[in-house]
Formats: C-alpha cells, structure tokens, sequence
C-alpha cells in the first residue's frame, strides 16, 4: 500500500504569501529620499517618471504610526512640501490617479532637525598684525550644532568679486576664521561659510564682505 506525502499546508501557505509579497514590492518604484531642510522644508530628488502626485504623512507620536491628512499632497512633479509644523515626523510617497501607492515609502525626517545656516557676524581687517607690509582678515560666526555632532566647517572665500572658492575646512565648533598675509594693497574679501559632516551638507551662511581700503 502506496503511503501519501504529507503536505505542509501552513508551510505552503507562508511561503506563497511571502512569494505575493515579494512580487508586490518589487512593482514598486524606489522611495524617494526625503531631506529636511532649514527652516521647515520637506525636500526630495526623483529622476524617474513622477507619479500622479505625492502624498505625506504625519506621526504625532514619534515614527510609531502615521496618518494622511487630506490636503498634505503635492503633485507629482513638486520636489519639496512645507506642513504646518516642523516638530513632528513625515515621510512621503508617491501614488497614482486612484491613490494606489506606486513608490516605496521614503525614509522619515523631521523638519526641526535640518541644519541651520551659520551667522557670520562680524569680521575686520588688521595692518601688521602678524607680519610688515601685510594685511589680515578675519570673520567671526555663530552656529547651533542642533544636536548634529561636530564634523567640519567649509570657508569659501571670492576675491574682488571673483567666482566663491572653498579656501578651508576647519572644525565646525570654530568661531571663526583668519587669515594672515591676507593682501598687501586694497582688496574685497567675501566670505560664506557651511556645515559639513560627509555627506550630509548644510546650507550656507550670509556673505560676509571686508573691503580693504587703504
């Protein structure tokens, strides 16, 4: 007498619904990579064909759970969204005329943790501070790390109205920046300064002039 194979129907049925899965999302487009940006920006990049539109969505208690409020969407060809407030979690995705999401869910941000921009508040120059015959300038800023470690400062520097260059990079708890041997004759200076930690860049800072006259 010929004995049946046992089948492991629970076994089979976990392993189709894995299969379903798997199939759905790998019909998804990539999640767009969602950046906060000072002072209370969403902003995003997509290079592929833009959806109908994109919606957000909130968490009120921290990542847990989100919910769709109805006019938190933009069209699908808008790279940035401004909610009502920046204290709170989003994330985004993209979906089509029927609401049917077509993109992954993006990584989730909150608007208050962009970088803000340092302030350069002050700066000057000095005859023979360090050297005869020469010119130093110097500029001095405030920055709130906002919980961002301490990484790296970027001066860029235009001379005489000339293209912005990165001069240095120096710890970004520095207050500020000299330069000794600066000019020997009249000379404008225009600084501007940025955050940096790899990869991740904040915005600039206001330009910052210092016109020797002599």
């Amino acid at each position: 007498m010929t004995t049946a194979p046992t089948i492991n129907r629970r076994g089979w049925l976990a392993t189709w619904l894995q299969s379903r899965r798997r199939a759905r999302a790998n019909g998804l487009l990539p999640a767009p990579v969602l950046v906060a940006q000072y002072p209370t920006l969403l902003v995003w990049s997509w290079t592929l064909a833009n959806p109908y539109k994109w919606n957000v969505w909130t968490s009120l208690n921290g990542g847990v759970s989100y919910f769709l409020t109805e006019d938190y969407w933009h069209y699908g060809d808008s790279r940035q969204f401004a909610p009502d407030g920046g204290s709170e979690f989003y994330l985004i995705v993209g979906v089509d005329a029927t609401g049917k999401e077509i993109t992954h869910r993006s990584n989730a941000v909150r608007p208050d943790d962009a970088i803000a921009p340092p302030d350069i508040v002050g700066g000057t120059y000095e005859w023979e501070a360090t050297t005869p015959g020469w010119w130093d300038v110097w500029v001095d800023w405030n920055f709130n790390h906002a919980g961002h470690p301490v990484a790296q400062m970027e001066v860029w520097l235009s001379i005489n109205n000339g293209a912005f260059e990165l001069r240095d990079t120096i710890g970004s708890d520095a207050p500020g920046y000299y330069i000794n041997e600066a000019a020997n004759n009249e000379t404008s200076f225009d600084f501007k300064v940025r955050y940096r930690n790899g990869a991740t860049v904040g915005p600039f800072s206001n330009v910052y002039q210092i016109n020797i006259q002599v």
